[in-house]
């Protein structure tokens, strides 16, 4: 598991590039690229960038890309550059620039506070090339609206000695004026074009190719919320962090199989619909309306492949482990992958959709152009954050007593709705516990929390696989006509036996303390 790092410094620069992919050619993009726009004329250069790290590549495990790129005759520029978009925009990478002079990097030619910790983190070690691109750059400017934005079609290879691996990309490069206007340009080519969004950078590419870096799911970063935030401030660092966490995981999926990457898709568009709803409290739902129902609809395309994953998980761990002889044991493996294989082609294909894409660029652009503020009082927008969080709070933790009332009683469905009210209230615990201090009582809470989700997500899964026998007929599948009713019944007894553990973990809530009193 991985968590996103930046260049370790306050001196750097901000570049804001949207990156696609695309299985089209240069020329061919450029040549219905024309079609739509003919306006800007088309210029050509080659591009040579040296990548360089430590032997152990501390570097990268600090998020940074070193590089000398060559522009022709043009003198080189050494620069650092952050490997991943920020843990608050996807669209944001940090970066610091200057002129050098030959193929080796020189780390003292950055201001002195860069190059401190740039020398902090590799130390006494040798840097060393790491591998090159050599790229064909078309670019052209385009005009939209009141901003300028640079086109640039990139085709080459990424080189390590004699092994040459293909690279085409088209990027967006904001030059001057707004957000808006390059999402708005960008949502236009992506309708327009094959071309769908990437988010990792050439660096991290080739580290993955030539360092064993393989992609890896990624965690979600502490929404950054000052103290002295408003609650407009909040909304748009809440949406902007989860949608951060929502993307970083797509290269992992398109990558591997590693189940984590589904899962913290879901726990990103869960934590962004959670905060949605939050802040429907304080301000008019209808302003949210349309995103959350994109949310909640991505949402449950990711679903199918996230409960194989689970269901998976907990059989190898109980009947699968030694209930089942081998024969039905490696029947109901075999049944499970191929339900596994279909949800993840599923999953795969949503994020490689035009409608991801135009998803993802319109939270961005809602957040750029701040159309959601309209109609709103400025007492609202600038009600002091803390103000809120502690409301917030106080009526999250009542919800959840509401919906625990009678828990040994509880339906199936009622339990679902505790979960969800236990789910709000944690991830608002979350976004804006530290803006609240008593961070060894948030921590008790959370871990109570974080107890009494599993619990009932134990009891959920027993419901619904119940459902997944049903919907595909799994008593039918030669071999397996016995397996789900002991399936069920080993469930059963798992639900049994978590339900008396339950009532503990729900007084150990009742008592906790409420750290933002």
């Amino acid at each position: 598991m991985s968590k996103r790092g930046s260049i370790p410094t306050d001196f750097s620069g901000r570049e804001i590039e949207i990156k696609f992919k695309s299985d089209l050619t240069a020329p061919d993009l450029a040549s219905r690229l024309q079609a739509i726009d003919g306006a800007a004329e088309t210029k050509t250069q080659d591009l040579r960038t040296l990548y360089f790290d430590t032997p152990s590549n501390d570097l990268r495990k600090n998020g940074i890309a070193l590089r000398i790129r060559k522009k022709g005759r043009s003198a080189p520029i050494q620069g650092i550059k952050s490997l991943n978009a920020s843990g608050s925009d996807p669209f944001a990478r940090e970066e610091i620039e200057v002129r050098c002079k030959g193929d080796m990097p020189d780390l003292s030619l950055f201001e002195k506070g860069a190059a401190a910790k740039l020398l902090s983190i590799v130390g006494n070690s040798p840097l060393e090339l790491k591998f090159e691109t050599q790229l064909k750059r078309q670019t052209k400017l385009m005009r939209c609206g009141h901003s300028k934005v640079e086109l640039a079609f990139d085709e080459g290879h990424i080189v390590n000695g004699e092994t040459r691996l293909p690279l085409n990309e088209v990027e967006l490069e904001l030059k001057s004026g707004n957000v808006t206007d390059l999402c708005e340009l960008a949502i236009k080519l992506a309708s327009e074009l094959p071309l769908r969004l990437d988010f990792v950078s050439k660096a991290e590419k080739g580290f993955q190719a030539f360092s064993n870096g393989q992609a890896v799911p990624v965690k979600s970063t502490p929404v950054k919320i000052r103290s002295d935030s408003t609650l407009a401030d909040a909304v748009t660092a809440i949406i902007s962090n989860t949608l951060a966490h929502f993307t970083s995981n797509w290269v992992s999926l398109r990558k591997t199989d590693h189940p984590e990457s589904i899962h913290q898709m879901r726990v990103a568009l869960r934590r962004l619909r959670s905060g949605l709803w939050m802040f429907g409290k304080a301000l008019p739902r209808s302003h949210f309306a349309d995103l959350s129902a994109a949310v909640k609809k991505t949402t449950k395309i990711l679903g199918p492949a996230r409960e194989i994953d689970v269901y998976r998980a907990s059989l190898e761990q109980g009947p699968l482990a030694d209930a089942y002889p081998p024969p039905v044991r490696d029947a109901l493996r075999a049944a499970l992958e191929e339900y596994r294989q279909v949800a993840y082609a599923q999953a795969r294909s949503l994020i490689e959709s035009v409608d991801a894409t135009v998803f993802v660029l319109g939270v961005q652009r809602l957040l750029a152009d701040g159309n959601w503020q309209k109609g709103i009082p400025d007492g609202k927008l600038k009600m002091p954050i803390q103000k809120f969080a502690r409301r917030l709070l106080g009526k999250l933790r009542a919800r959840v007593l509401k919906r625990g009332r009678g828990l040994a009683g509880l339906s199936d469905e009622d339990r679902h709705e505790l979960r969800i009210a236990l789910k709000n209230l944690r991830y608002g615990a979350e976004f804006f516990g530290e803006l609240l201090g008593h961070r060894k009582k948030r921590k008790s809470l959370a871990d109570t929390l974080s107890g009494l989700q599993d619990i009932l997500g134990d009891i959920n899964d027993a419901a619904s696989f119940k459902s997944f026998v049903e919907v595909n007929a799994l008593a039918l599948r030669p071999g397996l006509e016995m397996t789900p009713s002991l399936t069920l019944a080993w469930y059963a007894r798992q639900t049994k036996a978590v339900k008396k553990t339950l009532q503990k973990k729900w007084k150990k809530f009742q008592r906790a303390d409420r750290f933002w009193e």
